[in-house]
């Protein structure tokens, strides 16, 4: 018995050595911004991630670009803010599976130009991270069949919160 303990005590001692004196010996690089997340400068650079996109059979809300087959058409209706390169790149993916890409842009079908499209989508931005209160009111106005319980919630347990709640409230109803 008394030789394990000599033993454990033996094993402990060392570990918390090499553990203690291990950290110093090692000199670890600088952090570096991650070479992969550069922006691309070419439809060709993006073409390996729009290939991708172009064969996935499902999608965030329903079916991917994938599953239009061979011979068919399809309409891609895009938001002002939309990358032009980055479009067009998937739009070559998808074309290069003898699929026909109709792009169809929201500003364009509302008779506005781009410029104003973009515009609208800056003063109609719902809030930036120092209004975080304002996720609280789409989270409660949003998530919830009755929302007065949440709101009784964050009423009792934060009530600055609870009031710029409020407040956010009546400006969007002005508006």
């Amino acid at each position: 018995m008394k030789g394990w303990i000599v033993i454990l005590t033996f094993l402990f001692g060392w570990s918390w050595y090499e553990l203690a004196s291990g950290g110093e010996k090692t000199n670890y690089p600088p952090p570096r911004f991650p070479s992969y997340t550069r922006v691309p400068k070419s439809i060709d650079e993006v073409m390996p991630f729009a290939r991708s996109i172009a064969s996935q059979t499902t999608g965030l809300q329903g079916g991917g670009f994938g599953m239009v087959e061979k011979g068919e058409a399809i309409a891609i209706v895009l938001e002002a803010t939309a990358d032009d390169m980055i479009v067009e790149a998937v739009k070559k993916a998808i074309e290069e599976r003898d699929v026909k890409v109709q792009l169809l842009h929201d500003y364009e079908l509302v008779g506005v130009s781009r410029a104003d499209a973009v515009e609208l989508l800056k003063v109609r931005k719902q809030f930036t991270a120092e209004q975080g209160y304002i996720e609280a009111r789409q989270w409660i106005d949003g998530r919830f069949a009755d929302p007065e319980a949440p709101k009784k919630w964050l009423k009792a347990r934060r009530p600055d919160l609870y009031e710029l709640y409020i407040q956010r409230g009546r400006s969007f109803q002005k508006n």
